[in-house]
This record gives C-alpha cells, sequence and structure tokens, in this order.
C-alpha cells in the first residue's frame, strides 16, 4: 500500500489576504494556510454520471442547502452561498449516490465580508461534502462521505471534491479497519433501524453538508452550507440527465431551467433559502417539494427574475412512502 505523507505549513495571514510563500519549505499556500487549496476544476472525485446507475428501485431525496444552521456552525449567517443536493439510495443493491450543484460558494468573491477586490488570492474551494448523522440543531458525526481532502481529518482513501458544479458522486462508508468502501456499511444500518428512520421522519436524523476552506479556518470543521434531507418523489432532468440516451421533445411547449440560467439560480435560492425563511410566499409548496414544483410555482406568478417557463412534466420513479422504514 503506498502512503502518502501530507505536509502543512502554516502562514501568516497578510492584511490583503495573499497568499503567503514559505520559501524554505518550498511551499505556497493560501491564506488560509492550506497549501494548494487552488483545486483545478478537472480534479476531482465527481463524475457527469446517471445519479441512480445500477439502481433498480432507487428512492430519492433532497436537500436545500444554504446557511440557514448558522448559529449551529459559526458560519455568517448572512453568507449568501446555496445549493441544492439530491440523494439516491437504493436498499437492494446497497448503494447511495449524490448530486449536488450549488452557487455564490465564495463570501469573498460575493462581496459578503466586503470588497471583493480586499482580498486577492482568497480561494475557497470544496475540500468536503458528506452527510451527516443528526437534525438541524447539532453538529452531528460523519455517516457518508462523498469526497474529502486534508485538512479534513479521516479522509485518506476517498476521491477530493471537483471543483466542477452538477456532479455525481458515490456514496462511501467507512468501516471498523478505517477502510472505505461504497458499500452500506453495518454502522450506518444499525443507525437507520434504531432509530426507525422512514422517508417521512429522515429530516431528523440526517443533513447534507459542503466545506470549503473558508468554513474549515472559520470554524474549525463545520461545513458551509448544509440542509436536513427530505423524501421527493423523483430528481430533476438535470440531476439524471446521464441517466438515459432518449432524446427530449422537439417542442418547445416546456423548457426546464438549464443550470447557470437566471430562472435555475431562482428555483435554488426558492429551494434553499426561501421556502425555509419564507414558506407563506410559496402557497402549495414545501422543502419536499421537487425542482420542478418551485419552476412552475415561479413559471406562474413570475417570481425571482421573472424568467421561468413552464417545467417539463418528469417521469417519477419512485413515490414517498409513509410507512417504509430505510433498512
Amino acid at each position: 500500500m503506498q502512503c502518502i505523507t501530507v505536509l502543512f505549513v502554516l502562514a501568516s495571514l497578510s492584511v490583503t489576504g495573499e497568499a503567503v510563500s514559505n520559501f524554505s519549505e518550498g511551499v505556497v499556500t493560501d491564506v488560509w494556510g492550506i497549501p494548494d487549496s487552488g483545486v483545478p476544476e478537472n480534479v476531482g472525485g465527481g463524475e457527469h454520471a446517471c445519479l441512480h446507475s445500477g439502481m433498480k428501485s432507487p428512492i430519492f431525496y433532497q436537500a436545500g442547502l444554504a446557511t440557514l444552521a448558522c448559529r449551529v456552525t459559526g458560519i455568517p449567517c448572512d453568507i449568501t452561498a446555496s445549493g441544492v443536493a439530491y440523494i439516491a439510495y437504493d436498499e437492494a443493491s446497497e448503494a447511495l449516490n449524490a448530486f449536488v450543484t450549488s452557487q455564490n460558494l465564495n463570501p469573498f468573491a460575493n462581496g459578503d465580508l466586503g470588497i471583493a477586490d480586499s482580498f486577492p488570492g482568497a480561494e475557497t474551494p470544496i475540500i468536503a461534502m458528506h452527510l451527516h448523522k443528526g437534525n438541524s440543531s447539532v453538529n452531528g458525526p460523519i455517516a457518508v462521505f462523498f469526497c474529502g481532502a486534508p485538512p479534513m481529518p479521516a479522509m485518506h482513501g476517498l476521491p477530493a471534491c471537483s471543483q466542477q458544479n452538477d456532479l455525481s458522486y458515490k456514496g462511501y462508508f467507512q468501516h471498523p479497519d478505517g477502510s472505505f468502501t461504497t458499500q452500506v456499511s453495518k454502522d450506518f444500518k444499525e443507525y437507520m433501524k434504531e432509530n426507525k428512520v422512514t422517508q417521512q421522519n429522515i429530516q431528523e436524523y440526517l443533513y447534507y453538508n459542503l466545506h470549503t476552506t473558508y468554513s474549515w479556518a472559520k470554524t474549525k470543521g463545520n461545513g458551509l452550507i448544509r440542509a436536513q434531507l427530505v423524501a421527493t418523489g423523483s430528481a430533476p432532468s438535470f440531476a439524471t440527465q446521464s441517466c438515459t440516451k432518449d432524446a427530449t421533445s422537439s417542442e418547445n411547449t416546456c423548457t426546464s431551467a438549464a443550470p447557470g440560467s437566471a430562472c435555475f439560480k431562482d428555483v435554488i435560492w426558492a429551494m434553499s433559502r426561501g421556502i425555509q425563511q419564507h414558506p407563506d410566499w410559496y402557497p402549495g409548496l414545501s422543502v419536499s417539494s421537487d425542482f420542478v414544483a418551485f419552476q412552475e410555482f415561479l413559471h406562474k406568478t413570475k417570481g425571482g427574475s421573472g424568467t421561468c417557463l413552464a417545467p417539463c412534466n418528469q417521469r417519477r420513479l419512485r413515490g414517498v412512502s409513509k410507512s417504509t422504514i430505510w433498512q
């Protein structure tokens, strides 16, 4: 087995937030003292792969990621980062995958912490993504690993997080000997069974967490954006577009919001922040409503930027069960 040793050289932060060089060690760090945190976009474990690849009967969950747990995590509440994560789980194959899309992750580039020009070199790449045990009031232990890199602990053997958006990740489980595999662990099964976790109460037991170098420096371990899982009938077309080669309808009677578009950003904001902070703004919707439902609402109400067109209806692979315990 090949052993890799990582040397960390802590650097003093400059007033301007510029990267610092330690020439005696030949290491260039970012403003957090983390070597090479400006991870290239083409490096990491995410793939343009089917979210539910190899699954026969996937169950879908979603999490509208934001800083709404800021009083628990220690992240400034006015950070504007947001996103949505989708989870596909198949009990028969014991596989769990995730798809994540995010925006405004860098609070320096966004101007959340002041004028962006005041923070040159303050890159904040993603360094880890997980599912954690616990509800919204705690910082719970990790249950499922998707990607990770130092300085986050217990990451050896996991793929690094890609800096590209809209990618799928395989879920990794840590076993008693310290190894990681994509097979669901005994610990995870026991946690879900002992707590009688169902699709209806899962939001009390698991949350998705995205960590960056900024959140590590600010909190020494807590994530930047997070949210409890909720069951949903299906994942949106942009999260499953790699699952089929079937051509979409050639008629322009409907349009699924494309990643990066103004409508897409409006939907992500509504799912991650709007519905949780102002549920009265979205009559008929809830945190478990899917992407299509939010796009349809914004289309009808001309909400947000007013650019959302009528969405395309999508096939639901499996509905939400009220009683099935996640084994």
